[in-house]
């Protein structure tokens, strides 16, 4: 798709390209009338074509742009213009947190602090979208994004986390079915990111809120160590890893990991969702409990 810039979307007029993804592209908007700005995503997904895509799309983003919730991006508006399907959201301005890690030395974890808070964060924005039937399907580092740095005393840094584009692996998968390894959609578009894939999905076997915790579980791991806790290069070593292969004990990679945290989350990444927290809520609790933890050893 050519690019926007300069051109209008609804009451937007399109800036700059702020950023690229499997999903589509995302642009920065100047509104016509107010002084607002906003970010804009244009769809670009392979199903898009379908005649059937923009009555799916308005069905499940009038769901979507209703989660209202501090650690949820927000939903302006979201429509279709000249055959472009569009959502409007609020300005998140410090990047993603896959962004935020990539910045750190390799294999740096980060602060305990700030990993309890932004993991605490993540969990109670889905506890709000489960507990309304959405789950993110997609679950990863890159639709976690930071607002409002602030420096803390311990210099660690804090920031208000907002999970992002809920809905889109639902609008992807919805005119397609999955492949008997549950992964790989008709369109040929991936359902999830293979580094976050829950084992029930490498399964072919239904999602629900538990997937995303097991997803969130592979982020704690990533943000407490410093690494994902498989290393995988290729969707054959994901199906594998994800289903059959034990995560290597946290504490081994980052010794002064607190053995609270270390097993909120190894129970995130059980293989089987029974035995993960039985919803974000209840992780959320567990990960609040962590700091007293702390203080306590």
């Amino acid at each position: 798709m050519a690019s926007l810039v300069g051109g209008t979307l609804g009451a937007y007029r399109i800036e700059a390209i702020i950023g690229h993804g499997a999903t589509g592209d995302v642009y920065l908007g100047a509104h016509l009338y107010r002084a607002q700005h906003a970010a804009i995503k244009v769809l670009q997904l392979a199903n898009a074509a379908d005649p059937a895509f923009p009555t799916r799309f308005h069905a499940t983003f009038e769901r979507v742009a209703a989660l209202q919730h501090p650690h949820i991006v927000h939903i302006l508006e979201f429509g279709e213009e000249d055959s472009v399907c569009f959502i409007v959201m609020e300005p998140v301005t410090a990047g993603s947190l896959k962004m935020f890690m990539q910045q750190q030395p390799p294999g740096q974890p980060l602060p305990i602090m700030l990993t309890v808070s932004l993991g605490c964060q993540a969990a109670e924005g889905l506890a709000h979208a489960h507990a309304r039937g959405i789950v993110h399907k997609d679950f990863k580092p890159s639709n976690l994004l930071l607002d409002h740095p602030a420096m803390l005393a311990d210099d660690t840094g804090a920031y208000t986390l907002k999970v992002t584009d809920f809905g889109l692996a639902q609008l992807a998968e919805s005119s397609s079915e999955l492949t008997t390894t549950g992964v790989l959609l008709g369109s040929g578009l991936m359902l999830g990111s293979p580094t976050y894939m829950p084992p029930e999905l490498c399964r072919g076997r239904p999602l629900d809120a538990r997937s995303d915790i097991y997803a969130l579980g592979v982020v704690l791991y990533e943000m407490a160590t410093g690494y994902p806790p498989f290393h995988i290069t290729s969707l054959r070593d994901a199906l594998h890893m994800h289903v059959f292969t034990p995560p290597p004990m946290p504490h081994l990679l980052n010794p002064e990991l607190p053995t609270a945290l270390e097993e909120v989350i190894l129970r995130c990444l059980a293989k089987r969702p029974e035995d993960r927290f039985d919803t974000a809520g209840e992780l959320a609790g567990a990960l609040r409990v962590v700091i007293p933890a702390m203080g306590a050893s």
